[in-house]
């Protein structure tokens, strides 16, 4: 896999993995602050320029430039034209599949004996 689409694939499950839907299993304790140090986004658009459309994935790392690569939808091996709402769903499971994947590889947790998952940074591969 090249390194760019490395990168899209692990910045974009990260970023669907960030996301909560509100349940938590322990309540926060009402002191407890956060600041945000980094974040990075990812963002699936409809284009539209002229007669063509298309979708597009734009993923952006606070202090560095984003990039954005086109998404097409492929059918056992060649490109599918979908609907709207037939796109919505598989950008939808796309997604989700990504934060699984980003979740399964850098969550440790339990087999530690941590009651939680955690995020383990390896600091001899951060420069």
């Amino acid at each position: 896999m090249k390194p760019l689409a490395h990168l899209a694939m692990v910045a974009t499950l990260l970023n669907v993995a960030a996301c909560s839907d509100g349940n938590t299993t322990e309540p926060e304790p009402s002191a407890t602050r956060r600041e945000t140090i980094q974040s990075f986004h990812t963002t699936i658009s409809k284009v539209r320029s002229s007669s063509n459309e298309w979708y597009e994935v734009a993923i952006a790392v606070d202090g560095s430039n984003s990039f954005a690569m086109p998404v097409f939808f492929m059918s056992e091996g060649q490109f599918v034209q979908l609907s709207d709402e037939a796109a919505a769903k598989q950008i939808d499971r796309w997604l989700k599949e990504r934060a699984e994947g980003v979740a399964a590889f850098g969550a440790f947790g339990q087999q530690f004996g941590e009651g939680k998952p955690f995020v383990a940074i390896d600091v001899e591969r951060a420069e």
